[in-house]
């Protein structure tokens, strides 16, 4: 993956070698072998097929522009194309797939986040690679190592999307990982996962919305940093449970907005609600995620400090 111009470009060079399968990987019992040679050390740094890069900055936000209404128009027609397939969550209820399994892959990705400083939209783009690669592929029973490398390879391609600095593939697996795997086994599973993700890697996610939900709502200045930085703790926290899987983006940021809203001014859920569904959002939806939002996580999260001020909207 290369850098052109501000964007991150994946490669029509790797596109036309066949890609790498499920199974190639079975093979590798010992994680550290190398059966796959030097001839199929393939990567991604030498695409070209260019991919937009949109960040979530909440330090800076204030300076840069608030999408206009045909662009979110535009990101909400298109929102659920970049989800897991349908059936993914169904698969976590009947036990198919181990929710334990996936959240502690989730909260491994999050401890590299908070080890290299990321921002927390590697941390969504990542876990929402995994999620709609899970929702396409099944690891057999006893081959939990391949959760670990596929979580390793998700969290690369992320912080490649949106990161200024990427650690070298070794460097990237902290935290007391079980296996320590080789650059070209990361690499082979980076190609997998472009392949079956289709090389749409820039998607929507929640962090997509915040900032034009709340310049519809008209939040001051006051209010905003400290908003910004709750609502990304609450969106942070929904990626970890399975419950979520099925919500829109757009529904998600609705929801952690109005989590963080209700504990600071006067607005009730019945009146954010009536904006959101003004602006096209799920409101169905939504009404349901933000409830079990509240219930799940609203306790969970360090209370806002706020200088006084008799206006907050």
């Amino acid at each position: 993956m290369n850098e052109v111009g501000g964007r991150c470009t994946f490669g029509s060079g790797s596109r036309r070698r066949m890609a790498p399968t499920v199974e190639s990987l079975y093979c590798a019992e010992d994680v550290g072998a190398s059966e796959w040679g030097e001839e199929h050390d393939v990567g991604v740094a030498e695409s070209r097929v260019e991919v937009p890069v949109s960040g979530f900055q909440p330090a800076v936000f204030l300076d840069f522009p608030v999408e206009d209404d045909e662009a979110i128009s535009e990101m909400l027609l298109k929102e659920g194309q970049h989800m897991p397939e349908a059936s993914y969550s169904g698969r976590y209820r009947a036990l198919e797939l181990s929710s334990a399994a996936r959240l502690e892959a989730v909260r491994w990705i999050q401890k590299v986040q908070s080890f290299y400083k990321y921002s927390p939209l590697t941390v969504v783009l990542a876990v929402n690679y995994m999620d709609r690669f899970l929702s396409l592929h099944h690891f057999p029973q006893g081959k939990e190592w391949m959760l670990q490398l596929l979580s390793v390879a998700c969290i690369s391609l992320a912080a490649k999307m949106e990161e200024s600095h990427v650690p070298i593939l070794l460097d990237l697996q902290v935290e007391k990982v079980e296996h320590v795997f080789e650059a070209h086994m990361i690499q082979r599973m980076e190609l997998l996962v472009l392949s079956t993700l289709q090389w749409r890697m820039s998607v929507v996610t929640p962090f997509s919305y915040i900032d034009y939900f709340f310049h519809k709502l008209g939040i001051s200045s006051v209010l905003l940093r400290a908003l910004l930085t709750r609502v990304g703790d609450i969106v942070l926290k929904a990626v970890k449970d399975t419950t979520f899987l099925t919500y829109l983006p757009s529904v998600v940021a609705a929801a952690a907005i109005i989590c963080s809203l209700e504990e600071v001014t006067a607005l009730q859920s019945g009146d954010l609600l009536r904006i959101f569904a003004s602006l096209s959002v799920d409101v169905v939806s939504l009404r349901v995620s933000e409830h079990y939002l509240m219930i799940q996580f609203r306790l969970a999260v360090i209370p806002i400090m706020l200088p006084h001020t008799e206006h907050c909207v």
